[in-house]
């Protein structure tokens, strides 16, 4: 499946599910075992060093010590859990319907690889849905934290795996961010770019020179995620894809419902809710299917949650009288 050697990368380790669905499918087994609540709090909470002492420094010098809180500082919400949860499982979904053990799974590939290349996928359209994959949307105003959680969460997944036995280079998760007033075209070599990062490679040259057909584009974005077991995509600050200059609403849609519904790669679009309203609703229709429903991140609400995120960071205190809560 893929012509690399793999050295350089993490070799796959095997650890088998509790669950029937997901055993006996290396793709799945080479994932860490699934985080339980408290596991996910202890994984993402981060405290900054804090030394009493620092206190009687100067104020020009304290000043660089409050900023830790901006770097070091961070509380676990229930929101965190439940977007852990979602992408837990829209990777693992991806996988069902790709486990190399089989002998099916090489005819299926060429199966797939045989409707990307003949077809055009800003216009197919799959009647049949039986794919495993599935999607989901996180909307919320700019700088709530959305894309800060997910890196933070989709980080507690390793990015490169190297299946020996089956020559196969397995990416678990990748993020594109969408350029500013980005075409389609654009988007795609985007996504070049970050699996060039990702790989050492160099599929931006390759696929972007000579000025090719957008077709084009998207079936080597769509057999690039078949070679390399991608198992989740996550499209990041859609609000800038420029829909009308990709040639219509139509064409994103017709590209990601293929990812989903033929190539079986899960997706997530993050970005603000008038982006994401409309095209997420429209998105669903299209694939047929139900997906992971979305997520709105609003800001922290004046709860118990508010109150316990503010006795954590009230202990973080740089001053020489500090304030009482």
């Amino acid at each position: 499946m893929s012509s690399f050697d793999g050295p350089k990368f993490k070799e796959a380790v095997y650890i088998e599910s509790e669950l029937e669905e997901y055993a006996d499918n290396p793709l799945i087994s080479a994932l860490p075992p699934i985080m339980s609540p408290i596991e996910v709090v202890q994984q993402l909470s981060r405290r900054p060093t804090f030394k009493k002492e620092e206190i009687e420094l100067g104020g020009h010098i304290r000043v660089h010590a409050i900023s830790r809180l901006t770097r070091s500082f961070f509380v676990p919400q229930t929101v965190h859990l439940l977007l852990e949860q979602k992408l837990s499982q829209l990777i693992r979904k991806s996988y069902l319907g790709r486990n190399p053990k089989h002998a099916a799974f090489k005819q299926k590939l060429n199966e797939v690889k045989n409707i990307i290349t003949n077809q055009d996928l800003t216009t197919y359209v799959h009647d049949v849905v039986d794919s495993t994959a599935s999607s989901m949307a996180i909307s919320g105003i700019s700088g709530a934290g959305k894309s800060t959680a997910t890196n933070n969460l989709l980080n507690t997944y390793d990015r490169v795996l190297y299946h020996h036995e089956y020559h196969i280079l397995q990416v678990p998760w990748i993020k594109v961010d969408c350029p500013y007033d980005g075409s389609l075209a654009e988007f795609c070599e985007s996504f070049f770019i970050a699996l060039d990062k990702r790989l050492n490679t160099n599929y931006r040259k390759k696929y972007t020179s000579g000025k090719p057909r957008i077709g084009q584009m998207i079936a080597n974005v769509a057999n690039l995620c078949l070679i390399h077991a991608i198992g989740l995509v996550v499209i990041d600050e859609f609000q800038h894809m420029n829909l009308a200059k990709s040639g219509g609403e139509k064409k994103m849609i017709n590209f990601l419902v293929t990812l989903v519904n033929v190539v079986e790669v899960s997706i997530v679009l993050i970005g603000t809710p008038t982006a994401l309203k409309l095209f997420a609703s429209e998105f669903r229709q299209a694939r047929r299917a139900s997906g992971e429903g979305s997520i709105v991140w609003d800001r922290l609400p004046l709860d118990e949650n508010w109150d316990d995120f503010v006795k954590e960071l009230w202990q973080y205190q740089w001053l020489k009288s500090p304030g009482k809560l």
